[in-house]
């Protein structure tokens, strides 16, 4: 069985901020319901009309759909299917970006990794889409990437729920913006916790070298956006689909192109962002009935040398690192933070003095001095507070993991058979 699946991030933010967004999500909806297309993951549909307008148009070739609602703005995600869906859930990202971040909006936009099981013809098949914080800077420029470790940890709970969610599925495909190039620490520990395979890196059709899916020069809704890829129209490949078979299937990529680039017949393009279409073809063993107890936990496409899986240790030794660096960091912002607002409590305390020279004076200075002593004391007492022991127990998960991971691991340093 082949599987046709596309991923796209569609830039849909509302009040004028995305361009030609009515549009754009028109020529979208008319796409899809091309048929060319069995299994659709979008990104930043954070309209509701906007869903409702896709649904609509392909609900003749793709009837089976969900929108994950979550937050001030749902959280953009959603899915269309050919087969009928069974169930859904999703789990919400314990850090996400700061409040006082207006501009980058992440911490009011939810971010999340949602999940479909389907059922096609008696296969399950779990479809997982997701949207990490935004990315502003490369990944190989650290000091220019203040949430870094925000999308670290995010990319890790999404492996982790990945992981723990897919024990009865045949089939899993991971989907969606990962803001992280493949060379980052945190897709790199995505892919080797959940054990997944990556469609552009396992394709067949390899003549095929255009796998860029962001910052493209070519792109004029993409154009400006940073500054780090204006050398070169290569841009970065941060939008992903991920598969991994299990039991009797095994699954195989037969190609990966790029997709919903430009708009035929216009200067327009789908969005910001290249969508992403691989073909999946899935086979069942013809001597196998059903998921015996010997592969109930195995993956089919079994690991082989230099296989990502193998470098699991080595990744999150360098995420428990990473974190307890960044839980230091965190600790001397709060200590910053007190000082700041102590600073900011003491010229309020002038304001007593500026009333005698003017009262509207005294008035805005001692409104603007207590906004701030405010804000540092609240950022640093609660917000910060906050972000040091989610770090703190999602690094304290790692080495769990991590420990599970060593122990089962064989004689020649390969990690076993069971999909732990």
């Amino acid at each position: 069985m082949e599987l046709n699946v596309v991923t796209l991030n569609c830039w849909g933010l509302p009040f004028g901020v995305s361009k030609h967004r009515s549009e754009r999500m028109q020529h979208i909806a008319k796409e899809l319901a091309s048929g060319a297309y069995d299994i659709v993951s979008l990104q930043e549909i954070w309209v509701m009309e906007d869903y409702q307008l896709i649904k609509s148009t392909v609900e003749k070739v793709l009837p089976h759909s969900f929108y994950f609602r979550m937050g001030m703005l749902h959280g953009g995600l959603c899915i269309f299917s050919k087969w009928p869906i069974i169930d859904t859930f999703y789990h919400p990202y314990s850090l996400n970006g700061y409040a006082h971040k207006v501009t980058m909006a992440d911490w009011y936009i939810s971010k999340m990794v949602a999940l479909c099981k389907l059922d096609v013809e008696g296969m399950t098949v779990n479809v997982y889409n997701t949207h990490a914080h935004a990315l502003y800077a490369p990944s190989n420029i650290p000091e220019k990437d203040e949430f870094l470790t925000h999308r670290l940890t995010q990319l890790y709970e999404l492996s982790e729920f990945v992981r723990l969610t897919s024990g009865a599925a045949d089939l899993v495909l991971v989907t969606g913006d990962f803001n992280s190039e493949p060379f980052s620490l945190a897709t790199k520990l995505a892919v080797s916790n959940a054990r997944l395979l990556d469609a552009w890196e396992t394709r067949e059709n390899k003549e095929y070298t255009d796998g860029m899916t962001n910052e493209r020069l070519g792109n004029p809704l993409a154009e400006g956006q940073t500054l780090f890829y204006m050398n070169t129209d290569n841009g970065e490949r941060i939008d992903y689909i991920f598969y991994q078979s299990f039991g009797p299937y095994t699954a195989k990529c037969l190609k990966t192109t790029l997709a919903l680039q430009k708009i035929p017949g216009m200067d327009l393009h789908y969005s910001d962002h290249e969508g992403v279409l691989s073909t999946i073809y899935v086979t069942l063993a013809k001597d196998t009935q059903g998921r015996g107890d010997d592969v109930s936990d195995e993956n089919s496409n079994q690991e082989e040398d230099g296989s990502p899986w193998q470098h699991l240790p080595d990744h999150l030794k360098e995420a428990i690192l990473h974190l307890s660096s960044n839980i230091e960091k965190v600790k001397s912002d709060q200590k910053w933070c007190l000082v700041r607002a102590l600073f900011f409590f003491t010229l309020l305390l002038l304001s007593l003095s500026l009333g005698s020279v003017s009262q509207v004076l005294a008035f805005v200075w001692t409104c603007g001095m207590t906004l701030l002593t405010a804000f540092y004391l609240g950022f640093g007492i609660v917000a910060k507070e906050c972000e040091k022991k989610t770090l703190t127990g999602i690094m304290e998960g790692m080495k769990v993991r991590l420990s599970v991971v060593e122990n089962r691991t064989t004689v020649n340093g390969e990690p076993g058979g069971k999909h732990i």
